[in-house]
């Protein structure tokens, strides 16, 4: 009965059609590379891939197919082409088999639509998983800021702080916080620590080492990682500046210190002046 089974002779292999999808999105933006150099898709094919998976470019779910794509990635705002295909040939392998094939002449659709899932699916084991939510929290340094001297890292480290802390108790429906790429976790002071951020760069600015910069910034990689833990304190009544904190730590906690401390002057100096006047007698 062997002439009943369909003939898949004639689909080409999944790996030519993973190559397909990834030359497909490279092409979109020229990229100068010689043909013996590892080709990336870069901040320039972004918007490309953002618009073929249905994801954006305004919150973290870029970042998260890039860590879905290779978690130990290190080159700032690079996805490798062997680790993009790759990944494309195992969601090529998972497709429906009433799936119509990915083609250059649906876009590769199909296939696009997988991964949209597959970031879907990652997204919510990341809000799930304490374990895995360190580790993309701990890639969002090393694929972003990790050796990056640009002028706007700093800016750069502030937004992906945004996207990543609440500053109200993370709480969404199961179906709606898989598909919300921001809010992972909570840090009730991470407007205060946006704004502290921004007052140490400008005096780090100022400074002519480049690495001393970049300590006095608050984005070293000590105070990225021990965020995580500090944003879970309740309250600094008591911390410890001897515990192993990082400075930046050291230096946020005087800083809200010195905030509160003017906030109840500022409510003495407006408090209401009572005085007493003396009685007349009535006649």
């Amino acid at each position: 009965m062997g002439f009943l089974k369909v003939s898949k002779g004639s689909e080409p292999p999944k790996a030519q059609v993973a190559q397909e999808v990834f030359d497909y999105i490279y092409e979109q933006f020229p990229s100068p590379a010689g043909s013996d150099v590892e080709r990336f898709l870069e901040i320039g094919h972004f918007e490309s891939l953002a618009i073929a998976t249905c994801l954006n470019l305004e919150d973290l779910s870029l970042y998260v197919l890039a860590f879905a794509v290779d978690e130990s990635a290190k080159r700032i705002y690079k996805i490798s082409e062997k680790h993009f295909v790759a990944w494309m040939a195992g969601l090529l392998s998972k497709l429906s088999r009433n799936a119509a094939p990915p083609t250059r002449e649906n876009a590769y659709a199909p296939l696009f639509a997988a991964a949209h899932g597959a970031i879907v699916d990652l997204n919510k084991t990341i809000r799930s998983n304490e374990e895995k939510r360190s580790k993309f929290y701990q890639f969002l340094y090393n694929w972003c800021l990790k050796g990056n001297d640009a002028s706007d890292r700093v800016d750069s480290a502030k937004e992906l702080w945004s996207y990543f802390f609440s500053a109200s108790p993370v709480s969404f429906m199961a179906e709606e916080g898989c598909h919300k790429f921001t809010a992972y976790m909570c840090f009730p002071r991470i407007h205060q620590w946006l704004d502290f951020i921004t007052i140490l760069n400008e005096k780090a600015t100022e400074s002519k080492s480049r690495r001393a910069a970049v300590e006095h910034s608050g984005i070293s990689f000590d105070t990225w990682t021990q965020l995580l833990l500090f944003a879970q304190l309740d309250n600094y009544d008591t911390y410890d500046d001897e515990d192993s904190w990082p400075v930046a730590m050291d230096d946020f906690v005087e800083y809200v210190h010195e905030l509160e401390e003017s906030k109840k002057n500022v409510v003495v100096a407006n408090a209401p002046v009572f005085r007493a006047y003396p009685l007349r007698e009535l006649h």
